[in-house]
């Protein structure tokens, strides 16, 4: 006996739970354009410092193992960048992805310490907020790291300073259908 195809405006909305679908009913690539597809949390409890005029990687952020071709990650993190004193300092700081081998930024910010006759400017560094458009395909693992260079002055910054108060920062990579 054939099965007949079901009208799905006959189903009500409540009669189907997740738990009577088959593990691989829907997947990612069912799913609308946007549609959160995973999130990877990841902590930072590393500190670290350059003062180097060429850019240093400070280390890996995060990682994620990509489940759609051609999706996107949303990369959110709060690691800060600190520039030590008051003369005139300014750092570049670079997102980048193993996507490239890290050879060239995603996004990059400007820190800057800037003492002139009006008095002290600083801008910070407080995280990123970046949507990657990677163009890889499913199960394909992107690092995130950061990268950083002084572009003037003579003093350190500082990646992820906690001032002898422990604790750690975050990364959020979320994957979103493309």
């Amino acid at each position: 006996m054939a099965l007949s195809k079901i009208d799905t405006a006959a189903i009500a909305t409540d009669a189907i739970e997740a738990a009577q679908l088959k593990s691989d009913a829907i997947t990612g690539g069912d799913l609308p354009t946007g549609s959160i597809l995973q999130v990877i949390n990841s902590d930072w409890t590393a500190q670290s410092n350059t003062n180097s005029t060429s850019y240093t990687s400070m280390g890996q952020i995060s990682a994620i193992t990509t489940t759609q071709a051609n999706s996107k990650v949303l990369v959110l993190t709060n690691i800060p960048l600190q520039v030590y004193g008051a003369a005139n300092h300014r750092y570049l700081i670079q997102l980048r992805s193993s996507v490239d081998s890290y050879a060239a930024g995603l996004t990059d910010h400007n820190v800057v310490n800037y003492n002139d006759s009006s008095g002290q400017w600083v801008k910070q560094h407080v995280g990123w907020n970046y949507l990657h458009d990677h163009s890889q395909s499913s199960g394909t693992t992107i690092n995130y790291r950061t990268y950083i260079k002084k572009t003037l002055g003579s003093q350190n910054a500082y990646y992820s300073d906690f001032w002898g108060d422990g604790g750690e920062y975050q990364t959020t990579l979320i994957e979103i259908a493309g």
